[in-house]
């Protein structure tokens, strides 16, 4: 999660990134935050955030949700085997109505 808030900070000012796989990291829930947090309103033109194999759980999800209702750049989010539960995929639906 330590290393993820770093890569948060460098995403905080990057505008060239398209496409951002980070799959088994071992990325928790905090790690999701600063990512999801990072991603919310800065001028990010990521399209693709692949977070396959990382336990975020539903407070990951969450943050995650609320990062996309802000921000609709992302067209491809890869959330597979992330341990979220029923809480963090409604977050998610509920996102992805908004964000249509």
């Amino acid at each position: 999660d330590v290393s993820a808030g770093y890569l948060a900070d460098l995403l905080s000012v990057n505008n060239d990134l398209d496409l951002l796989s980070l799959w088994g990291n071992e990325i928790g829930a905090e790690g999701a935050k600063a990512l999801a947090r990072s991603l919310t309103y800065n001028n990010s033109r990521l399209r693709s955030l692949c977070l396959w194999r990382n336990p975020i759980g539903d407070e990951g999800a969450i943050a995650i949700a609320n990062m996309l209702k802000e921000n609709d750049f992302i067209e491809y989010l890869h959330l597979g085997d992330c341990n979220i539960g029923p809480k963090g995929a409604l977050a998610l639906a509920d996102a992805l109505r908004v964000n249509d």
